[in-house]
């Protein structure tokens, strides 16, 4: 009797547990409750659930009915709120009255960068504390005076440039404290704000930034008082006018130096800060055997300093903003100073630049590591003197901008991808053999050809910069970002038979340049296909095709060019005109093949320029490669240099696998070199070799080659004649569906009646 007791009990006790858990559903828009606690008490809040508030003027808060008097001792009072918007839960604008905004949820929820949840534009004498805002911006306050800005939360604001827990901006005489900042952005900006009081705040996974444009340049000169904040458990240094000086970097969660000089950070591990350590006017300072790695903006931040170096250390995953700016990266050099050292350092895996290096004179880049980095990855842009050797790029790259005299430096001992870095300054009637590199650069130099070369998962793969009557051809160039062939400042330069395949911002860039070619090339899957700066270009024949933004783009600067008999197919654009003049056929009787042109009338070309090809025709999606069908070969056993090759034409880049009697011998992507089998070495037997060949598209072409390999030839022979077929076929392969597996998922409620019913069983059994 007490074991069915004890059973009925369980059921009463679940079935309330189940009426409590119905009641919270359906009551899910009543108040939510949290703890919170003060110095002297703790209090449960309850919010309620409030629409966006909107106050103009002094005498809204009146209007709109907040308790208060608008004065220092009985202020507007705005508290325990919960206001969930796409944007703006609250919007205070052109007030002067003492206001106070406490114990409050403010959340945008909308991913936009503008998703501010609380703004205030010229607003004194306002307080907002103990409350958490969520948003892109959390809180922006604009020229604004007298805040007080405590106790609050600040959280899940995204990795993107305009991304900020509080962003303050030309305001005065403001106090930020006690604050904690959370997420993936910039934890606190400052932006032309002065005279105000950063203190006790906590940065988690962020940090803070500040942006100058007053002079002095620095904190105190903006009369800003930083002391006892912290990023991620460390502290936060800012310092100023600091001398002669070693720093334990092990103590700090992220530094910024001003007017330093003599001052050497040593080890430590920087990470998930908005930035990991910044030098501003500072001279002749170091950072020494670091690790900085997972900050939102920027590892190593120079800015206009000289003499300083980064000696060993480990820059690895910082920048994650989206899109990359300028200063995200590993580390950014940047603003009119000379004399740096970067030396036996790892820098990789950044999502911005790796290294980006923009108006010094004299840098020194050594026995350095870049890998898989985003952005520009290694950049010099107008600087001079530079001084690159022995270091290692794997899937990385080197990228020169400026003028003549900025793109010569010293270059030496560099691989990329395993092979050397070809740097070519001053040559001419030179020919370059394309396999001997992992990528080229070819500076001021003349009548040189570029050619039979095979470049997989680059950054970079072929620069000509300011080069006269030049020529690639015969590239396959497989790329993860950077540029597949650039082009810049050069004339009567030439492109022909390429593949450019990859995310490149640009598979073929010709950078104000003028009198160039490009022919019967192929260029897919970047993020645009061709761009085109200047004048009297000849683009004709190509496959331009797959691109994801457009496959053709024409700058403003860009007129007189002629482009004709190309293939443009499925991107956002087919072809841009910024331009003027800019011909879209021969203007005799050949346009270029457009995949969505229905065959009526001319073709419009997209962009402000209104081109029109006249003479366009319809492309289609089916276009198979074809191969060269090589005679049978026999040959005695033993007997050497015996081959063949296969020829592919395809209208994409496409893959290939070799067989050897049904089992697969060789594989690749196709490139516009023949494809060659090499036969010594084979014992005596019958070999059918089969090469099949898929396209972009998924078309696959076969064909086969028969070889006979006899044996040692003897005084009697006897002849076998063996007949053949060498089919070429085309097929196109669909992937099978996938069939998902069905899950079904049991409430609590379901599952409790099961138990119940498990125990009544029992109960009945005994």
């Amino acid at each position: 009797m007490l074991k069915k007791n004890q059973v009925f009990l369980c059921c009463i006790i679940f079935l309330l547990f189940l009426s409590v858990q119905i009641v919270n559903t359906e009551n899910g828009s009543t108040n939510s409750e949290r703890v919170i606690e003060t110095e002297d008490t703790t209090r449960v809040l309850s919010y309620t659930p409030h629409g966006p508030i909107l106050v103009q003027s002094d005498a809204d808060f009146e209007t709109q009915g907040w308790p208060g008097e608008g004065s220092s001792e009985n202020p507007y009072v705005i508290e325990d709120l919960e206001i969930y918007v796409d944007h703006l839960c609250i919007n205070i604008i052109d007030t002067s009255v003492y206001f106070i905004i406490r114990d409050c949820e403010f959340i945008a929820s909308i991913e936009a960068s503008s998703a501010t949840a609380v703004r205030f534009e010229n607003v004194s004498h306002g307080t907002v504390t103990q409350c958490n805002m969520t948003g892109n911006i959390g809180m922006w306050l604009y020229e604004s005076m007298n805040f007080n800005i405590s106790s609050n939360n600040f959280h899940s604001f995204a990795p993107i440039p305009s991304s900020y827990g509080l962003h303050v901006v030309e305001s005065l005489n403001c106090s930020i404290s006690n604050n904690q900042f959370n997420g993936d952005g910039t934890g606190l900006k400052f932006h032309m704000s002065d005279n105000c009081s950063i203190l006790n705040n906590d940065f988690d996974g962020c940090g803070f930034d500040f942006f100058e444009v007053h002079n002095p340049k620095t904190p105190s000169g903006h009369g800003l008082n930083l002391t006892n904040n912290l990023v991620n458990d460390k502290t936060l240094l800012i310092s100023e006018g600091f001398a002669n000086a070693n720093l334990d970097g092990s103590n700090y969660g992220q530094i910024w130096l001003f007017d330093c000089y003599n001052v050497s950070i040593i080890g430590g591990n920087f990470k998930e800060a908005t930035k990991g350590v910044t030098f501003t006017n500072c001279e002749n300072c170091s950072i020494v055997g670091s690790t900085i790695s997972d900050c939102v903006i920027t590892g190593i931040y120079f800015k206009e300093s000289t003499q300083c170096k980064i000696l060993d250390c480990t820059v690895v995953r910082n920048g994650e903003t989206k899109p990359v700016e300028f200063w995200a990266g590993g580390i950014i050099i940047y603003g009119y100073s000379n004399d740096y050292v970067i030396l036996n350092s790892n820098i990789s895996f950044n999502y911005g630049h790796g290294l980006y290096i923009w108006e010094i004179n004299q840098c020194t880049v050594n026995s350095s590591v870049f890998e898989s980095n985003g952005g520009n990855s290694f950049a010099l842009e107008s600087c001079s003197n530079c001084e690159i050797h022995s270091n290692t790029f794997i899937h990385d790259g080197l990228l020169i901008k400026g003028s003549l005299e900025q793109s010569i430096h010293s270059i030496s001992d560099n691989t990329v991808n395993g092979k050397s870095l070809g740097y070519f300054v001053n040559i001419s009637d030179s020919a370059i053999l394309g396999s001997d590199f992992g990528a080229i650069i070819l500076v001021n130099s003349s009548m040189v050809d570029i050619y039979n070369g095979y470049y997989s998962d680059t950054f970079y793969g072929i620069q000509i910069i300011y080069c006269i009557n030049c020529e690639i051809k015969n590239f396959t160039i497989l790329g993860r970002e950077g540029y597949g062939i650039r082009i810049s400042y050069s004339n009567l330069c030439k492109i022909n038979s390429c593949i450019i395949n990859g995310e490149f911002h640009y598979g073929i860039s010709l950078f104000e340049s003028s009198d160039c070619s490009v022919k019967s090339s192929i260029v897919h899957g970047c993020v645009r296909g061709l761009g085109i700066g200047l004048e009297n270009n000849t683009i004709v024949g190509n496959t331009l095709a797959y691109n994801d933004l457009t496959n053709l783009i024409l700058g403003g600067s860009s007129t007189n060019n002629n482009i004709y008999a190309n293939r443009l197919g499925w991107a956002d654009d087919l072809a841009i005109d910024y331009g003027t003049n800019n011909k879209f056929d021969d203007g005799i009787s050949a346009g270029n093949y457009w995949s969505d042109y229905d065959g009526v009338g001319n073709y419009e070309v997209g962009g402000p320029a209104a081109s029109i090809d006249y003479y366009a025709a319809v492309l289609t999606a089916t276009s198979p490669a074809t191969i060269s069908t090589p005679d049978s070969i026999t040959f005695e056993v033993g007997s050497a240099g015996y081959s063949f090759e296969w020829i592919v034409q395809s209208l994409y880049s496409a893959t290939f696998e070799i067989l050897e009697n049904g089992s697969i011998t060789q594989e690749g992507n196709v490139s516009t070199t023949p494809i060659v089998v090499q036969l010594d070495g084979l014992p005596a037997g019958i070999y059918l070799y089969e090469i099949r060949v898929t396209d972009l598209l998924g078309e696959v072409t076969s064909s086969w080659v028969l070889v006979t390999v006899t044996e040692e030839s003897a005084t009697t022979t006897t002849s076998t004649t063996i007949t053949t077929t060498e089919p070429t076929s085309s097929t196109t392969t669909t992937p099978s569906e996938f069939d998902p597996t069905l899950i079904i998922l049991l409430g609590s409620g379901a599952i409790g009646a099961i138990v119940i019913f498990v125990l009544l069983m029992k109960s009945k059994q005994k």
